[in-house]
């Protein structure tokens, strides 16, 4: 259609919009499966917030009552603005007595249990990279077609990856609580458990997507599987093994937060102190410690992945 196949007047042009916008809507795409699975699942969730006994009147109790409004209105109200002559340099100093005795400890602690978490999660990546990789695990590796081929190991390495990732950190903490209490290896473990089943992973896939053309000529020249991994395919995936730490450490920073309930210091330590201890007002204070921390790795990790993209 050109410009003068265009109506003119705007009776017109909205008569022209409105008959594209209904001859786009008859073409859409249109998946019974995708239908009946979104319908299926908007059912459950209402099936499941009517099932479950959530008590929404509490939610929306009186004030004076334990409920939103007073948890809004009292429980996360610094206790000092709670008296009658409170100034904002009493708010001050208690905001800094709280960041002193708790929130540094706590988002050092963090920060030290995510970092050594990922350290051995990047480090059990990359031994289950290359065993992970189908086409470093083949008879010949990178040479003639790979449709369709299977290797028994990497197929059992891709089951152990899935296996530990599916494991869920908070639980597994509590079982490796269990051989190892009285330290911080069960927090660490279980991240690090966690996260290195999901680089293994993706570092075998980047392992199977670097270029084939240099990989074959390194093959053909009669490189073994260990030259292929240390002199074409390592250095070709080197980058995006980074980023994928880099998108890891950010996750591991949040649920190292949590972690820190299992005893280690960090902010779920004292987070739970507070909460047994109905200080709510400085409960408030960590958490959003806690995002602010979380939002901060966000940020880094994503500069990060950018300049790496970019090189």
């Amino acid at each position: 259609m050109t410009a003068t196949d265009r109506p003119q007047s705007e009776p017109d042009r909205l008569r022209f919009n409105e008959e594209r916008i209904r001859l786009l809507h008859k073409s859409r795409p249109q998946n019974r499966a995708v239908q009946v699975s979104g319908g299926l699942f908007v059912c459950m969730a209402l099936f499941s917030l009517w099932h479950l006994d959530l008590q929404w009147g509490r939610l929306f109790a009186d004030p004076s009552e334990p409920g939103l409004f007073r948890f809004l209105n009292q429980d996360i109200r610094p206790h000092v603005t709670r008296q009658p002559d409170w100034t904002w340099a009493d708010l001050g100093t208690w905001l800094l007595t709280l960041l002193r005795d708790y929130g540094l400890r706590a988002t050092w602690g963090t920060l030290l249990l995510a970092t050594a978490a990922m350290g051995l999660a990047g480090f059990g990546g990359l031994l289950l990279a290359p065993l992970a990789a189908r086409t470093l695990t083949v008879p010949d590796p990178y040479m003639g077609l790979q449709n369709g081929r299977r290797s028994l190991l990497s197929s059992a390495v891709r089951s152990l990856c899935l296996a530990m990732r599916a494991l869920p950190e908070y639980v597994l903490g509590f079982l490796l609580l269990a051989l190892l209490s009285g330290s911080t290896w069960p927090a660490v473990l279980a991240l690090a458990l966690h996260n290195a089943g999901i680089l293994g992973r993706l570092f075998g896939d980047s392992l199977e997507d670097v270029p084939v053309t240099p990989m074959r000529g390194l093959a053909a020249g009669g490189a073994r599987p260990s030259g292929l991994l240390l002199f074409g395919g390592a250095p070709q995936a080197f980058s995006r093994w980074l980023a994928y730490i880099f998108y890891r450490f950010e996750t591991c920073v949040r649920e190292a937060t949590v972690l820190g309930m299992l005893g280690v210091i960090s902010i779920g330590y004292y987070a739970k102190e507070m909460r047994s201890r109905q200080f709510y007002d400085e409960l408030f204070v960590l958490v959003l410690l806690g995002a602010l921390l979380v939002l901060l790795a966000d940020a880094l990790s994503g500069w990060l992945r950018s300049r790496l993209r970019q090189g």
